[in-house]
């Protein structure tokens, strides 16, 4: 009689269906890991947009109205422009001076982890 050696294909079957269970259990954690990360990564990007727009529109204010619009001096004076101001303590504007006139691109708002850039221009 022959010895035969290898594995049968019912055991090649159930080898199969544990490691499909085993990867159906963990990828949804490494997919909400990953997608939680971009949302807090892309929640951050929305609030420096916002920071950026309202920057623009307090200038665009201020030059066409002479007393309308606020005086911004640091990037940390725009969360002032936000309606209701920048109440969530869950984000962070870091200081860094602007001049009049003059447009500083690397102005870093941070929070949950991530940080993004807004642009913001100096008001007198």
């Amino acid at each position: 009689m022959n010895k035969q050696a290898g594995l049968s294909l019912i055991q090649i079957v159930v080898a199969l269906v544990v490691l499909g269970g085993v990867s159906a259990l963990a990828v949804p954690q490494f997919a909400s890991a990953s997608s939680s990360d971009q949302a807090r990564q892309e929640a951050v990007n929305e609030v420096a947009g916002a920071l950026s727009s309202a920057a623009a529109i307090n200038y665009a204010q201020r030059k066409a109205g002479g007393e309308r619009g606020l005086r911004i001096a640091d990037c940390s004076d725009v969360a002032a422009l936000l309606p209701g101001g920048m109440t969530s303590a869950s984000y962070q504007i870091q200081p860094a001076p602007i001049s009049a006139d003059s447009t500083v691109t690397s102005c870093v708002v941070s929070g949950r982890g991530k940080q993004a850039m807004f642009t913001a221009t100096g008001v007198l």
